[in-house]
């Protein structure tokens, strides 16, 4: 979700490991003599370099028509972490071209440069936030907020991306994909229900050899549902191992799986939500080592490649290379999948890197982004509304989406997609047609679990019998409640809270049970269904 525009600035920068504490601070005069003089270069548009004492000048802020620079001091822990203090900003001179934000609408983000601190290159995330206290100091000057740095990391190693897991759409299938960063020696795949593996090592083709493919997938066949299996993929002799359950027999009672959405943009948040997840799937991994739905926005630019390498597939993060390594990820469309970097929505791109990284082979029209899979006792329809102007399915999705439910003998349905439907908050201009339009659809069908993203809290509305889920608090900035939900929703709502969260569901024959927790383990709502 994006916010929109205030006065007030903060920036907000994403962590190393765990979040630093913040400093709000007043401009500070530079008085430290010519050695203390930032050094900003510009080999690329808005790459800044820090200088050899530290300090960083980034001329990249705008408020209102102003545009500002800041100052930063750089220090590192004994830990390694790396410190980021605000010790100065005013108004810059002069243009300094693509350094200022795009214009999305009416709302405004930043665009952030890479920051060089010994050789390793760090990125930012500002934007403007409406907020009702006034964050600028007595005497007017403007306050910034500083929380912490995430690295920007390009591995060192062959391995770019994974390797990582797509449910193929049959229990008796796996889907392993990796990336590299150029062309191997060679890549190989094994994998057997033993830790010895068995099968393999078979060689696997790239697709693609320029910037940015160097692709690679592997289709696992003739598995046997319900089984874990090890596998390992080696490139240029190094291995890179995993596991995963196959989905359970079709005529299987009993099933947990997890949801989780909106991680874009704070990696370090969302390697937080990620442990929270593979702790609660080490507690019982026999049943719980499943899958993972997405309720979208897994970046901040989805048509950017940097962004899927530092944000989704960051390999600093280790929980969130273990998660990707272990579960299949099966996801829904959001917003965020088709913006350039400049903020733009780009229509003629919608979802391309989405696309190419999750190539889902379960889409019945390639043009749109909607498509369902059956898991055990579960039929999941994923929905898509960011492929269309209006953000409302159209008359094929629609009718492939009462003809899908209909025809599914599975005996628990659910529909997931990343607007939400029914919130506290007031909804985009386009929801009463969107309600309209799959009310009598969910009615019909019997669908009584609706899962949702797009605001960044978690919430539960109650209409009709149907609950409706937003479980957005994946990893980015969250959304404050409101102090009183909109009023054609306040009737429904059962409860909202922001914090980063996570879902669990768990099946047992006719009872359904949805655990909602923060990242800290706490409980923070219990949702349970019968049929």
């Amino acid at each position: 979700m994006i916010k929109s525009i205030s006065k007030f600035l903060v920036i907000t920068i994403v962590a190393v490991s765990a979040l630093v504490s913040f400093a709000a601070v007043k401009q500070t005069p530079d008085t430290g003599g010519p050695k203390n003089t930032p050094v900003v270069k510009s080999a690329t548009p808005c790459t800044a370099i820090l200088s050899s004492d530290f300090n960083l000048q980034v001329p990249y802020l705008l408020v209102g028509d102003q545009a500002y620079w800041a100052k930063f001091q750089v220090s590192t822990k004994a830990d390694g972490a790396v410190l980021f203090q605000v010790t100065g900003h005013g108004p810059a001179a002069g243009q300094w071209g693509s350094c200022l934000p795009a214009i999305y609408n009416t709302r405004t983000f930043l665009y952030n440069p890479d920051i060089m601190f010994n050789n390793v290159s760090y990125w930012a995330v500002s934007y403007l936030e409406p907020i009702a206290e006034d964050f600028r100091t007595s005497d007017q000057q403007m306050v910034f907020k500083l929380f912490s740095v995430a690295p920007n990391s390009i591995p060192t190693g062959i391995m770019l991306k994974g390797p990582y897991l797509i449910y193929p759409g049959k229990n008796s299938g796996m889907t392993v994909l990796w990336q590299t960063n150029a062309t191997p020696t060679s890549a190989t795949i094994e994998w057997g229900s033993t830790p010895s593996y068995g099968a393999g090592p078979i060689s696997v083709p790239e697709s693609g050899s320029g910037d940015n493919e160097h692709q690679f997938a592997f289709n696992l066949a003739n598995l046997t549902p319900g089984t874990f299996y090890y596998y390992r993929v080696t490139v240029n002799g190094t291995p890179f191992t995993g596991t995963f359950k196959t989905a359970p027999p079709d005529n299987a009672d009993s099933l947990t799986f997890y949801v989780y959405g909106d991680t874009r943009a704070f990696p370090g948040t969302k390697d937080s939500v990620n442990a929270r997840m593979m702790s609660d799937i080490n507690a019982d991994q026999t049943a719980r080592q499943t899958f993972l739905l997405h309720t979208a926005d897994y970046v901040l630019y989805g048509l950017d490649e940097n962004m899927w390498n530092s944000d989704m597939f960051n390999r600093t993060y280790p929980n969130t290379m273990n998660s990707m390594a272990n579960l299949p990820f099966m996801g829904a469309l959001g917003n965020h999948e088709s913006y350039d970097v400049n903020f733009n929505y780009d229509w003629q791109n919608i979802g391309k890197l989405f696309k190419k990284y999750f190539p889902y082979r379960l889409y019945p029209d390639p043009a749109h982004y909607y498509y369902s899979f059956d898991y055990g006792p579960v039929h999941v329809a994923v929905i898509d509304t960011w492929s269309y102007h209006s953000e409302v399915p159209d008359s094929a999705q629609l009718t492939w989406l009462n003809n899908d439910l209909a025809n599914s003998t599975r005996p628990w349905k659910i529909i997931a997609l990343h607007t939400p439907i029914y919130d506290c908050k007031e909804g985009d201009a386009s929801i009463p047609n969107l309600r309209k339009a799959l009310d009598l659809i969910i009615a019909r069908n019997n669908v009584k679990l609706i899962l949702q993203g797009h605001v960044h809290y978690y919430a539960r509305v109650n209409v009709n019998g149907v609950n409706y889920v937003t479980i957005g608090g994946g990893g980015a900035e969250l959304t404050p409640v409101p102090a009183t939900c909109a009023p054609d929703m306040a009737p429904y709502v059962v409860t909202v809270k922001s914090v980063h969260h996570l879902g669990r569901v768990e099946i047992k024959g006719d009872t359904l049970t949805l655990t909602a927790m923060a990242t800290d383990g706490t409980i923070i709502d219990t949702l349970v269904i019968n049929k």
